[in-house]
């Protein structure tokens, strides 16, 4: 595989990961909002997960900034043009993605407190 190649690869996984971030943390949003709506526990392994990938995103802004840098470094050793612009906005949304899960979270534990 060609570097350009390998590079353009890795940052389409960053990017794809990026939205399917902002997708799980969308449905945790809406599965936190009818559990409060009925007035439903929601069960412990379910805001534990949410606990524990909200902690992703951490890895998530460390793994794209080291990105960042080592694409930087590569662009000057290559001669070739290369784009980041997917690992930048896989970098950008994943403050909306965290956002939209504090939400959640919030969201699961009032559901939590009242099912009691």
């Amino acid at each position: 595989m060609e570097p350009l190649q390998k590079h353009q690869k890795i940052q389409n996984i960053y990017f794809y990961g990026s939205l399917l971030m902002i997708l799980l943390s969308v449905v945790l949003f809406v599965l936190g909002y009818v559990l409060t709506q009925n007035v439903v526990a929601a069960p412990d392994a379910l805001i534990s997960f949410a606990i524990a990938y909200l902690y992703y995103h951490y890895a998530h802004v460390v793994i794209g900034i080291g990105l960042l840098i080592y694409f930087h470094i590569q662009k000057k050793k290559l001669v070739f043009k290369m784009s980041i612009l997917k690992t930048v906005l896989g970098l950008l949304s994943t403050p909306f993605s965290y956002v939209i899960l504090m939400i959640a979270i919030l969201l699961l534990s009032l559901s939590s407190c009242a099912g009691s």
